[in-house]
Order: C-alpha cells, then sequence, then structure tokens
C-alpha cells in the first residue's frame, strides 16, 4: 500500500488536497459531509438527526460540511445550523482536485484527505443520507478498539467491484433492491443498529456510495492521528446509559456480544505478568496458612466461558445500577474536566497530612512527565481550612463528596462506599484511562510502565506479596448479594484497593466498575457490619470470613467473576518498581485504634480494678492505689487520642536504627504460632531449672506450633551447656 506508485500521493497532490482544508480547527473528531443543489432536502434531514441525536451527546468534535454545490439560498439556510465549520469548494478548486487524479468522482476523497489531517483521533464521514440511531456510540467506541468501523452490503446488491475506464464509471446492477427510496434495512448490514435510513436515489448513487467508503479505508489507514474516539460527556453518558438499561433483547444480546469479543481481543494480547493459580489443596493448605487454594469439593467454579461470564455481570439485577442510580453519581463528576487521563483521591481530615505527602509525590515524580492530565481530589470530610489550602497549592480539582444523597451508612467513612462511586464518576471524564490511589501512594521513577499497561489490557491492579486468599477477608454477606459461594473464590488472591488504573471503555465500566458501585449503594454488600467489629483480621486464624475488607473484598470478587483464572493478566507485574503503597502514621493509627475498640468490646470476665477512694485518705497511711481529685488531667478517654499519643510521642517512638538493631537481635528465632520467651542469668539458675520442669510437664505437652527461646544474659559455658540440653 505504501509503496505502489499507483496508491501513492505526490507531494504536489498532497499540498493541493490540504490547502482545501488549512483552515478546518483541530478537534478531537471531524464530523464530515458534503452536499449540492440536488441532496439539500435530504442535508436538511442529516442536520436534523445530528441535533437531535449525535451533538448532545458528543464532545470536542467539529461538524463540517463542504459545499459542493449549494443555491446561494440553501447555503445561506445552511449556516443558520450551528455547524461548526462551512466550506465552500470553488469550480478552480473541484477541477484542481479532480485533474490531480485525472478522474471525474473522486472528490469526496479529496475531502476526506483535507479533513482528517485536522482530527486529533478519527474522522466520522457520512452522506447526507445517513441517519444515526441512539446507540450510535456502540460503533464509535468500536471505531477506538479496532481503527475503522465499515458497513457491508449485503450479498442482494452487486456493485461492490466499480473500475475507472476512460473518465467513466462503470458499475454492476443492483438487481433485487428497488431503484428509488431504497431503505437500509432491507439491503444492508449493520454495526449495533447503529445508522439507519440511508436514501439511495438510484443505481449510480449506490456505486458511488460502496466506492468512496472502499477507499477512504486506505486513506484513513494512512493517517497517524486516527487512533481513538471522543469519550462521552456525562450529559451523554446518562443518555447512554438509560438507553442501554432498555434495551432490546435483540439489543442486549448485541452488547455482549461486542464486550465478548473485546475480552476475547485482550485475553489474547502477550503479557509478561506472573501466572498466579493456586492449585494445592484446601484440605491441606487452608487450616494452617492465608495462601490461595483450591477448594476440589466446591460445586462449582468460576464460568470458563468468557461470553457466559460477561453476560452474567451485565445481566444481574445486583449487579446492575438502575437510570436513577446511575444518574445520582454521574452528577458527582459534572464539574471535572475531560482530560486523556484522569488521576483521583479522596481524603478527609484524618488523612490530610498523608493527602499533603502524596501531593508532594505527585508534583515532583508524576506531574511533570504527564501531559493532558487532571488530578481530581474528592473532599470527603477535609475541614475549612484543610480544603482551602489544599486548593490553593494541589494542582488539581477538588469535588465536595455528596453524602447526603446516599444512605445513612455512607457517612462512615470506614465502610469505604464512597470509592466505587467516585471512581465511576470520574472516569466518564477520562478519554483514556483513570488512576486512583489512596492518599499512602507514592509513585515510582518507572510509573509509565504500568500506566501504558492500562490502555493495553484495561485494568492494573495490585496485589499484596503473601496472596492472602480472598475469603478469609470477606464477609458471607457479600458473596450472598453477588450469588456466589465462597469456596468458588479461595484460588483468588485479594487484590488492592489503595491503587488501581481502569481504562474507559464499554468493557470495564459495564462488567467491573458498574457492578463495583452497585455493590457500594447496598448497604448488606458493603458494608453489612458496623467497621470497627469488622475491621480486625486476626493473622492466626484461618477460619472463613474472619473479617471484611469492604471496597477491597467487593472489587476483588468481582474482577474474579469477571477474569477467572485469567485474573493475573491484569495485575502489574510483581517486578515493575512503578509504586510504593506505604502504611502510613495515620494510617496506622486509624487500624491500631480499631484493632483497640474491638478488643476493648470483647465479652471479659476478669475483675474491673478501680481505686475511686481519695489520695487525701489512703496515700499517707497505705500502698494500695487511690484517685487524684485535684490532678490538672486523667488519662485520655479518647481510645484513639491515647493510640495517637503512643505513635506520635518522640520519647515513645524507635528511629530506624533502633528498630533495625532490634530486630537484629532475634533473626535466628523460628516462626511460630507461639512464642514463649524468657531469660536468665548464672545468678537464676536454679529457678531457671525449675521454670523449664514446669514447662516440660505442664505446657509443652499441651501445645501445638510453638518455640520456646530463652535469651542467654550472663549464664556461665557450664550452665548454658546445660540449658541446651533441654
Amino acid at each position: 500500500m505504501v509503496m505502489s506508485p499507483n496508491l501513492s500521493l505526490t507531494n504536489d497532490q498532497r499540498e493541493i488536497i490540504l490547502t482545501m482544508g488549512r483552515t478546518i480547527p483541530e478537534s478531537d473528531v471531524i464530523v464530515l459531509s458534503a452536499s449540492s443543489e440536488n441532496h439539500y432536502d435530504e442535508m436538511q434531514a442529516m442536520f436534523q438527526n445530528l441535533h437531535t441525536v449525535v451533538y448532545p451527546n458528543m464532545a470536542n468534535f467539529t461538524m463540517v460540511l463542504f459545499d459542493i454545490g449549494l443555491t446561494k439560498e440553501q447555503r445561506s439556510t445552511v449556516i443558520t445550523f450551528p455547524v461548526n465549520f462551512f466550506k465552500s469548494i470553488h469550480e478552480e478548486q473541484y477541477l484542481l482536485c479532480l485533474e490531480t487524479f485525472d478522474c471525474t468522482g473522486m472528490l469526496t476523497l479529496c475531502l476526506y484527505w483535507a479533513s482528517i489531517v485536522k482530527a486529533r483521533k478519527c474522522l466520522v464521514y457520512q452522506d447526507v443520507s445517513v441517519r444515526w440511531l441512539n446507540d450510535f456510540h456502540i460503533t464509535f467506541d468500536r471505531a477506538n478498539h479496532y481503527g475503522h468501523q465499515m458497513f457491508l452490503f449485503k450479498s442482494s446488491i452487486r456493485s461492490t467491484l466499480i473500475h475507472r475506464c476512460s473518465g467513466i464509471w462503470k458499475k454492476i446492477p443492483a438487481r433485487s433492491c428497488p431503484t428509488r427510496s431504497l431503505k437500509l434495512p432491507q439491503c444492508y448490514t449493520t454495526q449495533a443498529m447503529s445508522v439507519s435510513n440511508i436514501t439511495m436515489k438510484n443505481e449510480n448513487y449506490v456505486v458511488i456510495f460502496v466506492i468512496s467508503v472502499l477507499i477512504v479505508l486506505v486513506y484513513i489507514a494512512l493517517s497517524r492521528n486516527c487512533a481513538e474516539i471522543a469519550h462521552p460527556t456525562v450529559k451523554r453518558t446518562r443518555k447512554v446509559a438509560a438507553d442501554e438499561t432498555n434495551l432490546s433483547s435483540q439489543s442486549q444480546a448485541t452488547l455482549i456480544r461486542q464486550l465478548t469479543d473485546l475480552l476475547l481481543y485482550r485475553l489474547s494480547q502477550p503479557n509478561n505478568a506472573e501466572k498466579i493459580l493456586f492449585t494445592e489443596s484446601c484440605d491441606t493448605v487452608a487450616s494452617k496458612s492465608e495462601l490461595g487454594c483450591t477448594n476440589y469439593s466446591c460445586p462449582r467454579g468460576i464460568n470458563p466461558d468468557p461470553g457466559a461470564r460477561v453476560k452474567s455481570m451485565v445481566m444481574s439485577p445486583n449487579l446492575s445500577l438502575t437510570n436513577d442510580q446511575r444518574e445520582i453519581i454521574l452528577t458527582m463528576g459534572r464539574t471535572i474536566p475531560e482530560s486523556d487521563v484522569i488521576v483521583l483521591s479522596a481524603s478527609s481530615e484524618n488523612h490530610f497530612d498523608e493527602m499533603q505527602a502524596m501531593f508532594q509525590n505527585l508534583h515532583t515524580v508524576v506531574y511533570p512527565n504527564m501531559a493532558n492530565f487532571t488530578m481530581v481530589l474528592f473532599d470527603i470530610g477535609l475541614t475549612k481550612e484543610q480544603r482551602s489550602m489544599t486548593e490553593r497549592n494541589c494542582k488539581c480539582h477538588v469535588v465536595t463528596f455528596p453524602v447526603h444523597l446516599f444512605k445513612a451508612y455512607m457517612k462512615n467513612n470506614f465502610c469505604y462506599a464512597w470509592k466505587p462511586l467516585i471512581v465511576l464518576a470520574s472516569i466518564v471524564k477520562a478519554r483514556k484511562y483513570l488512576v486512583y490511589q489512596d492518599a499512602s501512594v507514592r509513585w515510582l521513577n518507572d510509573f509509565h510502565i504500568t500506566f501504558d499497561r492500562t490502555n493495553k489490557y484495561g485494568h492494573q491492579m495490585f496485589r499484596y506479596r503473601n496472596s492472602i486468599r480472598s475469603t478469609l477477608n470477606t464477609y458471607p454477606q457479600m458473596f450472598q448479594f453477588m450469588e456466589e459461594d465462597p469456596c468458588t473464590f479461595m484460588p483468588y488472591p485479594e487484590l488492592h484497593a489503595t491503587s488501581m488504573l481502569h481504562k474507559n471503555d464499554p468493557l470495564v465500566v459495564k462488567t467491573v466498575l458498574e457492578p463495583w458501585a452497585r455493590c457500594a449503594l447496598d448497604e448488606t454488600c458493603m458494608c453489612p457490619v458496623e467497621p470497627s467489629k469488622s475491621i480486625v483480621c486476626k493473622r492466626d486464624s484461618f477460619i472463613q470470613h474472619r473479617c471484611h475488607r469492604f471496597d477491597q473484598s467487593a472489587i476483588t470478587l468481582i474482577m474474579g467473576k469477571m477474569y477467572g483464572d485469567d485474573i493475573y493478566r491484569f495485575l502489574a507485574p510483581a517486578d515493575a518498581k512503578s509504586v510504593s503503597i506505604n502504611q502510613s502514621q495515620t494510617s496506622l493509627i486509624k487500624e491500631l485504634t480499631n484493632i483497640l475498640l474491638y478488643r476493648l468490646s470483647q465479652p471479659n470476665d476478669a475483675e474491673k480494678i478501680r481505686h475511686t477512694e481519695s489520695c487525701d485518705t489512703v496515700a499517707s497511711k497505705t500502698e494500695i492505689a487511690c484517685t487524684n481529685y485535684s490532678c490538672p488531667r486523667g488519662i485520655n478517654p479518647d481510645a484513639g487520642a491515647r493510640v495517637r499519643n503512643m505513635v506520635m510521642s518522640p520519647k515513645f517512638s524507635l528511629s530506624t536504627d533502633q528498630r533495625e538493631m532490634i530486630l537484629t537481635v532475634g533473626k535466628t528465632i523460628p516462626e511460630s504460632k507461639v512464642i514463649i520467651l524468657s531469660a536468665s542469668s548464672a545468678n537464676h539458675y536454679a529457678e531457671m531449672q525449675a521454670m523449664f520442669q514446669n514447662l516440660h510437664t505442664v505446657v509443652y505437652p499441651n501445645m501445638a506450633s510453638f518455640t520456646m527461646v530463652l535469651f542467654d544474659i550472663g549464664l556461665t559455658r557450664k550452665q548454658r551447656s546445660t540449658v541446651i540440653n533441654f
């Protein structure tokens, strides 16, 4: 195609053609048409269709109409349409273009080439006979994925091969279709019923339309800019979403087939992510480890059929948003400007310090190396002063999370139900992909590796190094809501919800992000138990449903349902040095406070000890504890404040060097469920022997998986040698 002299433009030819479009403004998308006097009525109907169906649901586009023979009166009425650009083809330009190709009837092709160079992404050409239907976005989005969307006549029209001979177009006439008022559904195969009512005045029109479509494919392929189609605005997305909710069964089937095709394409891509399959039987693993395993007695696994998985995600009432739910969510992001990439985070008052460190990282590592992106921060509880400072310094778009629009449990940030909602609200403004990060995330210099993989594979997720099986940290109510058996998910590792990247395309939105948001809107799914009672995961317990991880549990289950054993394909490679996820002091204090509150809530039969007698009467005559009622302050009754005081005080905190030195002392101690620890010197040797006698007879026989550790803090050589014999 590139080397053939008959298919290559000379410099002069190219320059002549490009001159025709030099005044067309650049846009993401160019919608192009042309009209002459005898097609004026059709052109009016075309604009009526564009105004009602396409214009309200597109962003960053230019409509270009070339005048190839309108009368002066017709042209004046056309200009009353809100056409972004109107271009006349003067007679000399028309002849010059035709002379360039030494043929007649090639004007349309000149217009294609003159216009597409002004499209940053794609050109949509339509004759005036074309009418787009509400589902036009399906075809437009397929262009984003496949590079072209062409339309084929059915076999009943035999005019697909056209030859030029001596300047005269020759054709094979259509046989089965009437020559006048030919309606598209009778003789035309459409993509997802997204275009209709192409009226063909005569056989000549059929021929010219077909040849123009076939030839333009070559020229569009030569354009380096035609890669993507503009993504919808919030308004368009609401309309599309509403349409999709009420799709006919035929349209539902079309959507599922298209999403399945996209899934199969992604699964076919070469991928260097490590394949993760936990095939060891849970009979041997589950009772002694957190690792994933396979329950071979489980009545069902993840469906191996990609199409069935897509259908399950799209058709399930529990995983689908209603029109009202979708509209409320998308309203949250209406003020976010469109960009190629949306970087998204959220913060409340207690994460303000972390958030500042996050922005420091973004400003130094990410911002200088990214173009055409918007940083969005959702305010989920900042103070007025914190928000004001953030807006001044963050170089970001700050949005208030409208908690009043949702049920009461949404006010508890520790349910994390806000996260799936802000992700869905924001991704519709990303022309390419969205990057979500908690305030604890710090990007490294190679962040672009992970970002670039998102565009190719659709997601980039992160997992814990130890691959904790998801059933340990997910309550049964979530499995019930998703109509799944917990044993099905035992092989699948828990995913991070602190950082994730998603591409804005129908497969990701319809099969992952909308189901995630749907779960967030139902308390029984996302937050079935008060967070302070469910957040603590006892690492030495391997019991199913030992705790609950809210948004993290939900995204893990949804990714598992959707991708099954192929889930590893959507994980960032373990060796990708692109991100560091830190447990900051704020996160640590929150987690420790939750653990403390949980422990304080447990039933306890220990005797309550509180010495309330005044020290004025007790202190001078006894050792017993008492209360000094004149003391200016007591122990802080706020559990969180007490934790914070212990963690943050310099006098109670170890430096890194101090901690490293201490931990070195125990480096040879083997791991066990229980460590029994003691120490002895020479003068306590006899006592130590009695202690071991007791341990051997009472404790050792009744304990499993423990290690007894004795630190020698001054034994003689002889004493030590006898200890080793124990």
